[in-house]
């Protein structure tokens, strides 16, 4: 574990590396080890300055630090703040800090060390909606502007009684992302085929929001209670309209997730199974048939699956969500008598899906929000 002390000043690429580490520990579901890490980061960042306004002086360090610069601590806020929405008792640190840092540029020019000297501020993004044409931002600001309306419903969740209007005004922030996005960034795929992985994620975060807001307000079954609020108080948002705005949230990200995932970032994995955890609740709620959900579920679970053999905490998840789909797809133990000829089949376990079916859940009981912390078998107190 690094460890950083006043004494021993945080460089760069020392905080650089924890939140690498951070990331990928996440992603094999060593999720204390990975807080840990992260913390390490945020405690070198905010020591060093890297939230405040461009610290380093571009012309003396070179735009290409500048930009490396400017990009961790952005990097480490998106992480944090999409962490503190799994895991509630997280110290939201970054969400506590004025955002001065100016916005990144493209990767394609941080790639090719053409780094701009004088990138945008987060105020001149936000005033792009008053300009005729619309300017057009790098796929990072983007991603950062659809993290700020989780950060902003973690803050509004925060509030013992939840305001409505607050509510709304997120809501209202996640369709204005959508709408304002310009042509060239409104695809996950880019002209050229490629995958964005920043507006794949960018995409992918918005929708994560919208159902984080949507789903415990549903009335659907599987709701529970969201673990980043204190209490889900109810909004003039109706349950039948919030449960539409869930399940079309939760079919964008099932659009998203036929683009290859297996190697895309661990965090793509939690808005993976909230979508499948939202089309297993509206299963659940409907009294006809459910063979659309089905194949929904299947499929994502299919994309799971595949992320797994990456990332550990895919498949953590994946043995979560199988017994779930079991008992609401097929009540019935597919092995009992008549589902199958005993005659041919000795050993019942050679045929094993995995599929605990024997394990009571009372699916009103069933705790989607506090998921991944549960994963390895106690809650994660993250700021013990």
């Amino acid at each position: 574990m690094v460890a950083l002390t006043s004494a021993d000043p945080a460089s760069l690429e020392t905080v650089q590396a924890c939140l690498l580490l951070a990331i990928a520990l996440h992603g094999q579901n060593e999720l204390r080890e990975s807080a840990q890490y992260l913390t390490t980061a945020i405690d070198g960042a905010l020591a060093g300055g890297l939230h405040m306004t461009d610290s380093g002086d571009p012309n003396r360090t070179g735009a290409v630090m500048a930009e490396s610069a400017r990009r961790t601590w952005w990097e480490l806020w998106i992480t944090e703040t999409f962490m503190a929405t799994l895991h509630p008792r997280t110290t939201y640190r970054c969400g506590d800090t004025v955002l001065t840092p100016c916005l990144p540029c493209e990767d394609s020019l941080y790639s090719e060390g053409s780094a701009l000297l004088n990138n945008p501020t987060l105020a001149q993004y936000s005033a792009r909606v008053f300009l005729e044409p619309e300017p057009e931002f790098s796929s990072y600001a983007y991603r950062i502007d659809a993290v700020r309306a989780m950060s902003r419903f973690l803050n509004a969740s925060a509030i013992h009684s939840v305001s409505p209007n607050s509510i709304q005004a997120v809501d209202n922030a996640v369709a204005s992302w959508l709408h304002h996005l310009p042509e060239a960034k409104s695809s996950a795929v880019r002209n050229d085929g490629h995958v964005d992985e920043l507006m794949l994620q960018a995409q992918l975060f918005v929708h994560f929001t919208s159902i984080l807001m949507h789903l415990p307000r549903s009335g659907m079954p599987l709701t529970g209670q969201a673990s980043c609020a204190t209490e889900v108080t109810p909004v003039f948002l109706t349950s039948q309209r919030c449960a539409l705005k869930a399940r079309s949230s939760a079919n964008d990200i099932l659009a998203l997730a036929v683009l290859p995932m297996e190697d895309h970032s661990p965090l793509s994995i939690c808005c993976l199974v909230f979508a499948c955890v939202t089309q297993l609740s509206a299963a659940a709620a409907s009294d006809e048939s459910k063979a659309e959900y089905q194949d929904s579920v299947i499929m994502v679970m299919g994309v799971i699956k595949s992320v797994g053999k990456t990332w550990e905490l895919a498949m953590c998840a994946l043995r979560r969500l199988r017994p779930l789909v079991a008992r609401i797809f097929h009540p019935e133990d597919p092995f009992s008598a008549g589902a199958y000829d005993s005659t041919t089949v000795t050993d019942r376990s050679e045929y094993d899906s995995g599929v605990d079916l024997s394990m009571p859940m009372d699916l009103n009981d069933f705790n989607w929000s506090k998921f991944f912390d549960d994963l390895q078998g106690q809650s994660l107190d993250l700021a013990s």
